[in-house]
């Protein structure tokens, strides 16, 4: 049965005691001397020799219990302090009051969090980073950090190393502020040192992304909705211009803000000298990475003879150096994104070059259509960790010759894949090709799942080296419920006609394919290191083949989150005939959407089951359950004493 409540640490019952005996006698004496919350250095108090760890750890528990109160902070937060958490405070640290604290008090801050904490202005803001120079992580995200703040962060913060400003309004002056080279530096980049940026949901274009990739060579975990985009655009420009179109833009960002200073002399571009500010003015009339040209397009046949010649000898004289740098080049970002919301198409031609100039990637999200065409581009890559696929009109991606060739080349090293709105998927083919997948996603509305022969799926399984009978699930009358499904054993498309053809497999006939996969996976099963497995049918009319996630559950010994929805044929049968060789000890978290065939014995077996580990149970929308069913799951909960939480809707 799930595990029981055990008693608590010594260490969190005496902050338990504390967090209830805030207002009774550590804190009032203060807030009845300094009710208004006066702006002060430092308290010195009960809580000032508290670690950094145990003082958020206080914060956290306030917070939970809802006893958290302005005044604590002020008791709480000391100048000792290394890292601080204030987005778990809510409302009660959205003010400008305790972000001014923060900065006056804890000047050698190293990690901060402000997240969600949109109430605190950018004056305040402002003044909070000045504040704390030896920052290395701060987490700015749904707040109001703008451009200022980005510049300020990049002027201050030269040992950050993360920042997240996801949704927040930050622009394109925004990251040039962020990573500009510094004169006074030497030529140095702002932040050198960050390794990871979330810009997602701000009004960064590529441009400024361009500017940011270019800028910071140390940058691996770069989040942004299109970063494929982002390097086509940085290869087209280098074609176009010599060097990159956003190298040009940083000059002349720099050039501006000497102009600024100086309006009486504007000098040449930095690292261009016999280029004039007419190459400046041209360059604004070139279109975007996007296709998309500048209101100033019409006027550029206005440029005499004379500038055009110097800029193409300038273009022509600098070429050769600077786009053997720009091949050269490899960048370590570890992830790929293509979603098509900052530009207007993710074409193939983008895949290719991001997987050619970024060799270490780890990840691919690929939001966007990009047909066939556009995933064989991913067979280069050999460190593929996690992939993430959406397919869709008017080029859908398909499991033979869109998914086949990168499975068979990343397999091996994969351990997450996502796929959503494929037309046909081939569970067992993915587990061959992906023998250490921990996480699997699988969500469609229209998807022909190929079933395989009873004696074809019993070779796949392997239990402490021996292939376990198959055949003794029906002979204690135990098999699978849906009759439907129990006529399609021969391997074929769910839901399609007995005799109809199939979807072809590279094996030949299932024996070939048995003989050559009991080779390959003779000491361990298909999916034997699944972690989370996640199944979502959107249609009841295209089901899930029965005895292939029998054959998934009883192989995943190592199974802690499971999800499933729309599988009608999950039966109190089906999961005793898993617990007969598996009996899911490190299950945690099970979330059953409208799957009708779960019953009470269904529930009632995994509540009292003795080795499996639940911890939380969502049945939502399973019509077999009632209400008075959920409350008997609840009595017996608080009569065991164990620690599962049920949910039911």
């Amino acid at each position: 049965m799930p595990r029981r409540k055990s008693a608590e640490s010594l260490k969190k019952q005496c902050l338990h005691s504390i967090a209830f005996n805030m207002d009774k006698m550590l804190s009032s004496d203060f807030y009845s001397s300094f009710p208004v919350g006066p702006r002060l250095y430092y308290v010195i108090g009960p809580f000032s020799c508290l670690t950094t760890e145990m003082t958020q750890d206080l914060i956290n528990i306030l917070s939970e219990q809802r006893l958290l109160k302005r005044h604590h902070l002020q008791v709480l937060i000391c100048t000792h302090l290394k890292q601080l958490q204030l987005d778990v405070c809510g409302s009660i640290a959205n003010h400008d009051s305790v972000a001014r604290m923060v900065g006056v008090r804890c000047q050698t801050l190293t990690k901060l969090n402000l997240s969600s904490l949109n109430n605190i202005s950018t004056k305040i803001l402002v003044d909070l980073i000045y504040n704390v120079p030896q920052i290395q992580s701060l987490v700015l995200q749904n707040t109001k950090c703008n451009d200022q703040v980005m510049s300020v962060i990049g002027r201050t913060c030269c040992h950050l190393r993360e920042l997240n400003v996801f949704n927040c309004p930050v622009t394109d002056s925004g990251a040039f502020g962020l990573c500009v080279k510094n004169s006074a530096a030497g030529g140095v980049p702002n932040c050198s040192q960050l390794v990871s940026l979330d810009i997602n949901a701000t009004a960064v274009s590529l441009n400024g992304a361009s500017t940011i990739l270019q800028n910071l060579h140390h940058l691996k975990y770069f989040q942004y909705c299109d970063v494929c985009a982002v390097f086509e655009k940085l290869y087209l420009d280098s074609l176009r211009f010599g060097s990159s179109f956003v190298a040009s833009q940083n000059r002349a960002y720099r050039t501006q803000q000497l102009a600024n200073s100086d309006s009486s002399s504007v000098g040449p571009l930095e690292g261009n000298k016999d280029t004039n500010a007419s190459f400046i003015s041209l360059l604004s009339t070139v279109e975007d990475g996007n296709g998309n040209k500048d209101a100033h397009e019409d006027k550029s046949e206005n440029v005499n003879d004379a500038v055009r010649s110097q800029i193409a000898i300038t273009a022509h004289t600098k070429s050769n150096s600077l786009n053997s740098v720009e091949s050269q080049r490899k960048y370590c970002i570890n992830s790929l994104t293509a979603t098509g919301l900052k530009c207007s198409l993710v074409t193939a031609q983008s895949i290719k070059i991001a997987c050619e100039v970024c060799p270490y990637v780890t990840e691919v999200y690929l939001h966007q259509n990009i047909g066939n065409k556009g995933m064989v581009h991913l067979t280069q890559l050999s460190q593929l960790h996690v992939l993430e696929v959406v397919s869709c009109a008017p080029d859908p991606i398909t499991f033979e010759e869109g998914l086949v060739p990168v499975l068979r080349k990343a397999g091996p090293t994969l351990s997450r894949l996502t796929l959503y709105d494929f037309s046909d998927i081939d569970i067992i083919r993915i587990g061959q090709y992906c023998p250490q997948l921990h996480y699997l996603n699988l969500e469609s509305s229209m998807c022909d799942f190929i079933d395989y022969d009873m004696n074809v799926l019993k070779k796949f399984i392997v239990k402490n080296g021996s292939f376990p009978p198959w055949q003794a699930m029906k002979c204690a009358n135990i098999h699978n419920d849906n009759p439907h499904t129990n006529k399609l054993w021969t391997r074929q498309s769910v839901g399609s006609k007995a005799g109809s053809s199939s979807i072809g497999s590279p094996y030949g006939n299932q024996d070939d394919r048995a003989s050559r996969c009991q080779d390959e996976n003779n000491r361990v099963g298909l999916f034997a290191h699944i972690r989370s497995l996640r199944i979502i049918l959107l249609s009841e009319t295209h089901n899930f083949p029965a005895d292939v996630l029998r054959l998934i559950l009883i192989n995943a010994e190592n199974l802690i989150h499971l999800h499933l929805t729309n599988m009608q044929f999950l039966t109190h049968n089906l999961l005793i005939s898993v617990l007969m060789h598996n009996p899911l000890c490190f299950l945690q978290t099970l979330l059953l959407e409208m799957c009708n065939g779960v019953d009470r014995d269904f529930v009632m077996r995994l509540l009292t089951d003795e080795q499996n580990g639940l911890r939380r149970l969502d049945l939502i929308e399973c019509q077999s359950i009632t209400r008075r069913d959920f409350e008997h799951f609840l009595d017996r909960v608080r009569q065991d004493n164990v620690d599962v939480t049920i949910t039911w809707m």
